[in-house]
């Protein structure tokens, strides 16, 4: 190549060079121009917005409310005041209003339902548990029998979460649906047998007439032959029962509440962290949940052994009862069972314990609305202990919790009240039932076509066996690694 020939070469690769050089200092310049421009605002869900500093998509805050709010709120007040009046906090029910109407995410959707229902229940049990049932001037709610069962409710529980981590999501679905279809079937018999013996009743009075019993009368009543050697016991237990708050009875749930709050809160679960850094479903984890466990048959035995010697002394002194519903030692042991199986059936399924135990309740002879009142009392403890861990945490805003805490209480207690004046107006208790019935007919409709809904949008998912070993962290438990002697074993995605 002669010379000439050469410098041209060089002159063309020179120039190419200054070209290549010139294009990549244009592209480094729109790269850094577009590292120093503001992020654009993705596109949120409705009623979202998009936070600059966390640089993620935001729930609205409770106010304004947009037309979709108020219409929930309303179906809210609504759903709540008939669940309480029923005896059940309604938690699926909200649980979907939330996720339709709200547009919260589903685990968001169930901490606030706590909320409806404790707000819930609390109405409900000042409208109806603290209420004097007009002819024996008793209070409705029944303290001994819910001293027996929150703790075998609670203790059935922690078996019923890990039943729940285990069972494919499509089997818990169908549990629950055969569930409630078995206790649509006993409810409604049983309303129907109430509503016959109502109708009796009031046909052979000519009409409903308001009977009063005060407190000389049942005690004068109590011994034929006018033997007055235990008069003063017995209306000192008359006057036991007649108590709106019996601190005796209730101090000691209050003890099982408060420890059980502090256990949670210390522990953790899949949706809350531990406040000491515990893992979930770790040693340590089952530890702290066999100390739950422990504490719960401790109260249990301690009740068990209070009521039984308080049912002796009542029979022995013929204390005049004003039901057919008798805490004896048979009685107690079938209420255990019941109590525990609706525990395990709570935490598998989801739906409150409350709900599974009216049923036996009612067969055994308890008055509806003292059954729907002692109910109410055991949401309350229960889903305050959700609640609180929930709040503790920081998981929900203070509005939040004062919005939906107001609408469910005005709920209940304006339904209840309406339900109330109807069952003491007509001398109709089987009204409870009737709600009740409707508000289960309702959670079956809603619950399967969820369950539906869930199947044809991942079958797979939904139909697979899931896993909680002993020795597993917050990632083995969302599938991602598990945890062996030590060793952590990462799974590819």
């Amino acid at each position: 190549m002669c010379i000439r020939d050469r410098k041209t070469f060089f002159v063309l690769v020179l120039l190419a060079l200054i070209f290549y050089a010139s294009e990549v200092d244009a592209q480094v310049a729109d790269i850094s121009q577009e590292k120093d421009a503001p992020i654009a605002p993705p596109t949120c869900p409705r009623l979202h917005y998009f936070d600059q500093e966390l640089k993620q998509c935001k729930h609205k805050p409770v106010f304004p409310l947009s037309t979709e709010e108020i219409i929930g709120s309303l179906i809210i007040v609504i759903i709540s005041g008939l669940a309480n009046a029923g005896g059940i906090g309604g938690g699926v029910l909200i649980s979907v209003t939330l996720i339709i109407l709200f547009e919260y995410k589903t685990s968001v959707a169930v901490i606030i339902s706590y909320i409806c229902m404790f707000g819930g229940s609390i109405g409900n049990l000042i409208m109806t548990g603290f209420t004097k049932d007009p002819k024996t001037e008793r209070l409705l709610v029944n303290y001994d029998l819910a001293r027996l069962c929150l703790p075998l409710m609670i203790m059935g529980t922690l078996f019923g979460v890990i039943v729940n981590r285990v069972l494919p999501e499509f089997l818990i679905a169908v549990i629950l649906d055969v569930l409630l279809i078995i206790m649509l079937r006993k409810l409604r018999d049983r309303a129907l047998q109430l509503y016959r013996k109502e109708t009796q009743a009031a046909a052979a009075a000519g009409e409903p007439i308001r009977a009063s019993l005060n407190l000389d009368s049942t005690v004068m009543s109590i011994n034929p032959a006018n033997d007055f050697s235990h008069v003063g016991e017995v209306e000192a237990l008359i006057k036991e029962d007649q108590d709106i708050f019996p601190w005796k009875k209730l101090s000691l749930l209050l003890y099982l509440l408060l420890s059980l709050l502090v256990f949670n809160l210390a522990k953790g679960s899949r949706k809350f962290p531990s406040t000491l850094d515990i893992e979930f479903c770790s040693s340590l984890f089952w530890l702290l949940s066999s100390l739950e466990f422990a504490l719960c048959v401790i109260v249990f035995l301690v009740s068990f052994q209070e009521v039984l010697q308080l049912y002796n002394l009542k029979e022995r002194l013929s204390y005049p009862f004003d039901d057919e519903f008798r805490l004896n030692p048979n009685m107690i042991k079938k209420i255990g069972i019941f109590a525990v199986l609706s525990g395990i059936l709570a935490g598998a399924t989801g739906i409150g314990g409350g709900m599974i135990l009216n049923i036996p309740l009612l067969e055994y002879g308890l008055k509806p609305q003292t059954a729907t009142s002692t109910s109410s009392l055991t949401v309350v403890f229960t889903s305050s202990i959700s609640m609180g861990v929930a709040v503790l945490n920081g998981y929900l805003e203070i509005d939040q919790v004062i919005w939906f805490m107001i609408l469910s209480l005005i709920g209940s207690f304006v339904v209840s009240s309406i339900i109330n004046y109807f069952v003491f107006k007509y001398k109709r208790p089987s009204l409870v039932l009737m709600v009740l019935l409707g508000v289960l007919l309702l959670s079956l409709i809603t619950l399967s076509g969820l369950a539906v809904s869930e199947l044809i949008r991942d079958a797979m998912s939904y139909l697979k066996f899931r896993s909680c070993l002993l020795y597993t962290s917050d990632a083995a438990d969302d599938l991602l690694c598990v945890d062996l002697g030590g060793r952590r074993i990462i799974k590819k995605k």
